[in-house]
């Protein structure tokens, strides 16, 4: 009995060990739709087809942040540049699936109405992308091209600030 006693503290520092060498959680976010605020203009996340997040590690600690349009979410990375190690999610429009935006393929048609009116939809394949441009014409862009095409301005009202993590 005395043998499995003195165990028990090398167990749990064993059980400890190996929780501090777990790579960092850079999934999506869970957001709660209609509750939670976009962190660009502060307006409620509400559509999950065009919600977006930003996932960075800083200083050991890793930030998720939630968007109600992929618009505010590189317009937040204007004003507050993550490096090189973020990941952008935005929502495949037809499954819902979060993607990696580096990945997706963008559409963007002026009969897409989103909620800060970026005007633009993700898909998971460029066959998938072509499906979208059938429903909603317009063009296909790529990761470069969306991130390029915003800055925070498109993403708020004039004097509004940004929350700040």
């Amino acid at each position: 009995m005395i043998r499995v006693l003195k165990c028990v503290p090398l167990v749990g520092l064993a059980l400890l060990a190996g929780a501090c060498n777990r790579p960092p959680d850079t999934s999506p976010p869970q957001i709660r739709y209609g509750e939670q605020e976009c962190d660009a203009c502060r307006m409620l996340v509400s559509d999950e087809r065009f919600a977006a997040a930003l996932v960075f590690e800083q200083d050991g600690r890793v930030t998720k942040l939630v968007f109600d349009d992929v618009n505010c979410v590189f317009g937040y990375l204007s004003d507050h540049p993550a490096g090189n190690s973020y990941t952008v999610y935005v929502h495949d429009l037809d499954t819902r699936a979060w993607l990696d935006a580096r990945t997706a393929f963008f559409v963007r048609s002026d009969r897409l109405e989103t909620p800060m009116a970026s005007q633009i939809a993700a898909s998971s394949s460029a066959s998938g992308a072509d499906n979208l441009l059938k429903r909603y014409p317009g063009q296909r862009l790529t990761f470069a091209q969306v991130a390029k095409r915003f800055t925070r301005s498109a993403c708020q009202e004039p004097g509004q600030q940004a929350k700040t993590p």
